[in-house]
């Protein structure tokens, strides 16, 4: 990477764009920066191939890039087709994901909605791009009751989990049946930031309804599977063929305060294909440091476990009015050196 001098203060809109499209600037060999003239030095960073070794340049070219756009990016089209256009637009590269959660109030029967009560697959159809999908379920009362909602309670949704992950399923089904995409799913993300999910549920319940829910979606014969797991009988007459074209994120949070007792959640490794890692790099120095420290850790964790990596969400540490670079340059120098452990990334947008 370039030794340049950073300069002290960028907008993070500028910031974002070095990981928006510096992978893939990176990757291809081409010059990239903020205003699109010469190469990134005005912010510190030059992404050429003639300042990566040949093979890091080309094991970047294997990371895939995706944002869950912000929907009022571009008033003239506020929609998620919009936002992913202008966050395309913005950074002079087109994401290979369109990345969006589910409802978790919707019931995911008709279509598969997300937060901003858009059709899912519609906007990744009309983007022509590939998806990433956040499965979003939580109990209706209290919000984060998973023992009651392990036993049939119902969810946000007003109805049984397994039902809804089950019209989750056949939409999936249906998506990779006619697109024959691979679909990363994220499920019960951030488990180890108890203020967000009580870890959803604990260790006690995590692990089962992940190997649950991951039964439904892959579908065919699920009560039997289920049956055979131990675990208690589908609970709905709702079926889905079988789909091969899922990939599972068991997904954690890297944060100065977040939990580190991975181990008591793991579900068991044939329920995993990547382990995820939601990055917000701090602005302040200590808390960035415990954060790429946990960050190695959970690296070696994967890799214990034989699974790669991805970061399916990171941003500008959620801070709009943060204009140093530096904690961005960082993760993407993380990301430069273990190029060949990470599958993609997945920036999450708020304006």
């Amino acid at each position: 990477m370039s030794g340049a001098r950073q300069p002290d203060k960028v907008t993070r809109k500028e910031a974002l764009k070095l990981l928006g499209g510096g992978l893939a600037a990176a990757a291809l060999g081409v010059g990239f920066c903020a205003d699109g003239v010469g190469s990134a030095t005005t912010l510190g960073v030059e992404f050429t191939a003639e300042k990566l070794a040949a093979e890091a340049a080309e094991a970047l070219s294997g990371i895939k890039t995706g944002v869950f756009p912000y929907p009022l990016a571009d008033p003239d089209s506020p929609n998620l087709v919009g936002g992913f256009r202008a966050f395309a637009n913005g950074v002079n590269h087109k994401p290979f994901y369109f990345a969006a959660w589910t409802d978790f109030y919707k019931q995911q029967a008709g279509a598969l909605y997300d937060w901003y009560e858009q059709d899912i697959l519609k906007a990744a159809k009309t983007l022509d791009v590939h998806l990433f999908l956040s499965l979003e379920v939580r109990s209706k009362q209290p919000e984060y009751s998973f023992r009651d909602l392990w036993r049939g309670a119902p969810t946000a949704a007003g109805i049984d989990p397994d039902e809804y992950v089950m019209n989750v399923a056949q939409h999936l089904k249906s998506w990779t049946d006619r697109t024959g995409h691979v679909v990363p799913v994220r499920m019960l993300h951030e488990f180890n930031y108890p203020p967000l999910s009580n870890g959803w549920g604990g260790p006690e319940y995590m692990p089962r309804f992940w190997r649950r829910w991951a039964t439904i979606l892959r579908g065919g014969d699920v009560d039997s599977k289920l049956r055979a797991m131990g675990q208690p009988a589908l609970r709905t007459t709702k079926s889905v063929a079988r789909n091969d074209n899922l990939l599972f994120v068991w997904n954690i949070l890297v944060g100065a305060t977040a939990e580190t007792n991975w181990s008591d959640y793991w579900p068991g490794a044939q329920w995993v294909d990547m382990c995820g890692a939601d990055m917000y790099p701090s602005p302040d120095d200590a808390n960035r440091k415990v954060q790429f420290a946990m960050l190695n850790r959970f690296d070696d964790f994967a890799r214990n476990h034989s699974k790669p990596l991805c970061f399916p969400e990171f941003n500008w540490a959620a801070h709009k009015e943060i204009d140093r670079p530096g904690p961005t340059r960082e993760l993407l120098d993380w990301i430069v050196r273990h190029a060949r452990r990470v599958r993609f990334t997945a920036q999450f947008e708020t304006t």
